[in-house]
């Protein structure tokens, strides 16, 4: 029931969103995951999240066990195969949706964004807070100027 509620509700998120076993097995993957990654429409259980990476079970087996422990999404770069042979580097997301408890294995959600998107994203997020910055700089400087001529005009008077 929940991988397809999973589906549902992701499927009209423009990022992949996976959810899987505690071992990195897909259960369940959004229209973009499916769509990025030629994954069919119906996941068969065999399909391992490993498979679609370039690093492979080495990277995973780290990655699962520290979204296991995590409520909140922690952040992990994955390269995974493309399509065009070319590796394709995402900014994964991942935590524990559900905790193992009651005979029910733990589950995680996995949302992944394209890397250089996010890096755009942080690259124009951050000149956003840089001008800000010196626009503030720029409003205390003149408040003191006029203090100053405030000061000064009340000392003439």
């Amino acid at each position: 029931m929940l991988p397809q509620v999973f589906t549902e509700i992701t499927n009209s998120l423009s990022e992949p969103h996976f959810l899987l076993t505690k071992d990195g097995t897909i259960i369940s993957a959004n229209r973009a995951a499916r769509k990025k990654f030629s994954l069919p429409d119906t996941i068969a259980e065999t399909l391992n999240l490993a498979t679609l990476m370039n690093q492979g079970a080495q990277k995973l087996k780290p990655l699962l066990h520290m979204w296991l422990r995590s409520k909140s999404p922690l952040p992990a770069s994955i390269v995974f195969k493309a399509r065009q042979d070319a590796p394709d580097h995402y900014l994964c997301k991942g935590n524990t949706l559900r905790s193992a408890s009651n005979g029910e294995s733990a589950l995680i959600m996995l949302q992944c964004t394209n890397k250089k998107q996010s890096t755009a994203v942080f690259v124009a997020l951050n000149q956003k807070i840089e001008q800000l910055t010196r626009e503030i700089v720029e409003r205390r400087n003149a408040e003191k100027e006029v203090r100053l001529l405030n000061q000064e005009l009340e000392r003439r008077v």
